[in-house]
């Protein structure tokens, strides 16, 4: 993940008042004092004044947007309040008249703009590695979070920050739907907030009533949707806008329909809501790039490096993904109905409500990884172990014939029909899981879940 800060989002709320350091030094003390509180004084008409982050309201958090960040601090202050999500992040340089401190920006999301949401605990362990090398293990806990400590109150719990990076914490991704925005800008971001576990599940409760459906069409709408919208699908326009994507590394809702990317470096890409359908992406390298909402249904991904991969809502139908990377990638609500991912890495994936019906898993990984490196942008560079989540997923059909499945999160997912032989299950738990008509690994049928 890159860490990457909020930037200033015209297609959002506009800011109470626009920060600007040249205005600042126009203001003087008295005048701001005035206007900073009482910004409807008729001596503030036409003066912008700046606001420092401890003039703000809501819970102090760390934070961060995957994408149109130029703001330099991950310091932020978050409130919800009448069916909103408020952000306010600080921007710009230091200003001597907010005694050093930096101006703030105001961002506002609406609770039915957020498509997907994930919430994570991690525990700070050490280990021989810790003690060797320093730095510490950060280990996914278990998604039922039956131990954690859930008690918050945003009227007194004002600062989510204490002893962050030095014990357990909650990370929580935000992806939302960003309205009114240029055809050639991004439609969707992702927030990314660090906090208390108590603040994770705050946030969570009141999130997911106002979830939207992914079937709504609250973000792209569908590949043919996406590919009207875009340039006709000729060989010159396919090879002009290959090019533009492999120099630029960008290119938002274009139209790559059987486009040759062997073998291309595309890390951290921007291809929201690209075409991609039946693309040649073989052993590409798309780590930490920003593919939701896209197309690559029938597109070749076999080896490609897929890792920390941004895929909500994407459509992979029957995609080939032997071989792919796709550790930590981001999955939710997509479509991988009928894909190919035998032998894929899919360790600490993300397949909330995927859909994996009739797809091949067959000697797929999907079990727990450690990875070290800068996973989560606040912490620095340290080392991660997290594991697969098939929650809500559907899985009817779908051969996993030898896969690892030791340690995924398979609650409320749907495995009727699946093949399961060659199958450990004795770390799964399958109490909440649909499994009729599932091959099992003795060779017997299933009837749980069965009507």
């Amino acid at each position: 993940m890159k860490q990457i800060m909020p930037a200033a989002i015209a297609f959002l709320s506009l800011p109470i008042f626009l920060a600007s350091p040249v205005y600042a030094q126009e203001v003087n003390q008295e005048l701001y004092e005035l206007c900073s509180r009482f910004p409807f004084n008729s001596r503030c008409e036409g003066v912008s004044v700046p606001i420092p982050l401890e003039r703000r309201s809501g819970t102090r958090i760390i934070c961060s947007l995957e994408l149109n960040s130029p703001a330099e601090s991950e310091q932020c202050r978050l409130a919800i309040a009448d069916n909103n999500l408020t952000l306010y992040i600080e921007v710009g340089d230091r200003i001597s008249l907010l005694d050093n401190q930096r101006a703030t920006e105001e961002i506002t999301i609406p609770l039915s703009n957020i498509f997907a949401l994930d919430l994570r605990i991690w525990d700070r362990r050490a280990d021989a590695n810790s003690l060797l090398f320093g730095g510490s293990l950060y280990v996914q806990q278990p998604q039922d979070y039956s131990d954690v400590e859930r008690t918050f109150n945003p009227s007194t719990d004002n600062d989510e920050r204490s002893g962050f990076g030095s014990q357990d914490f909650a990370e929580i991704e935000i992806s939302y739907r960003m309205p009114d925005v240029a055809a050639s800008e991004n439609q969707s971001n992702v927030l990314s907030i660090a906090a208390s576990e108590e603040f994770g599940f705050f946030l969570r409760e009141q999130i997911t009533p106002n979830l939207a459906s992914p079937a709504s069409g609250v973000l792209l709408g569908e590949p043919e949707a996406i590919s009207s919208a875009t340039a006709a699908g000729t060989a010159s326009n396919t090879a002009t806008l290959t090019q533009q994507l492999l120099d630029t590394n960008r290119c938002i809702r274009c139209d790559l329909r059987g486009a040759d990317l062997r073998g291309a470096d595309l890390e951290d890409a921007n291809l929201e809501g690209a075409n991609l359908e039946g693309a040649n992406l073989t052993e590409a390298n798309l780590e930490g790039s920003y593919l939701v909402g896209a197309n690559l249904s029938g597109a070749t991904l076999a080896e490609a490096d897929l890792s920390q991969a941004w895929l909500a809502l994407a459509s992979l139908t029957s995609a080939n993904l032997q071989e792919s990377n796709l550790q930590g990638a981001s999955l939710q609500s997509a479509n991988l109905q009928s894909a190919n991912l035998s032998k894929a890495q899919l360790e600490g994936a993300r397949l909330y409500q995927a859909n994996l019906q009739e797809a091949t898993l067959t000697d797929a990984g999907l079990g727990d990884v450690t990875t070290a490196r800068n996973f989560i942008p606040f912490v620095g560079i340290q080392r991660y172990r997290f594991y697969t989540s098939l929650r809500g997923a559907n899985l009817s059909g779908t051969n996993l014939q030898n896969a690892d499945l030791e340690d995924v999160d398979v609650t409320d997912a749907n495995l009727s029909g699946a093949n399961l032989s060659g199958v450990s299950l004795e770390e799964v738990d399958l109490s909440n899981t649909i499994l009729c008509g599932a091959t099992l690994p003795d060779g017997s049928t299933s009837t749980q879940g069965c009507p």
